[in-house]
């Protein structure tokens, strides 16, 4: 019981590290970009839209394709394991497909703290 809960968390940690991390190698790689677009007067939209856009969507089409396979292997284990079980509902589907967004949003929301509060000039600067 708590080995299953163990293992789980730490995937899940290892997967918003991950994430983390992508998103920081394209916030820096791009940090030219960003400083371009805020001289030019870019709003905070703007820039939002720039930082996630590529990673809603790959996210987007993965939680989709994601959440009914789960959902099925998932049943289809507790089929083969247990002759009589409970049936499981969607709920703990929608409860993981939350907190995937909530941490999505968190980890873009914070990269974009970052853009928008550097100076644009050190941006420019660095070669």
């Amino acid at each position: 019981k708590y080995l299953l809960g163990t293992v789980a968390l730490i995937a899940m940690l290892m997967t918003c590290l991950g994430l983390y991390g992508l998103v920081g190698i394209n916030v820096a790689s791009r940090v030219r970009e960003f400083s371009v677009r805020k001289v030019l007067g870019a709003d905070v939209f703007s820039l939002g839209k720039s930082v996630s856009s590529q990673f809603l969507m790959i996210l987007g089409v993965a939680l989709l394709v994601s959440a009914p396979l789960s959902y099925w292997v998932v049943q289809q284990f507790f089929k083969v394991i247990y002759t009589y079980h409970m049936p499981m509902t969607y709920y703990p589907v929608i409860f993981a497909v939350a907190m995937i967004i909530v941490t999505i949003l968190l980890t873009l929301s914070s990269h974009l703290w970052r853009v928008l509060k550097n100076n644009p000039v050190d941006g420019l600067r660095v070669e």
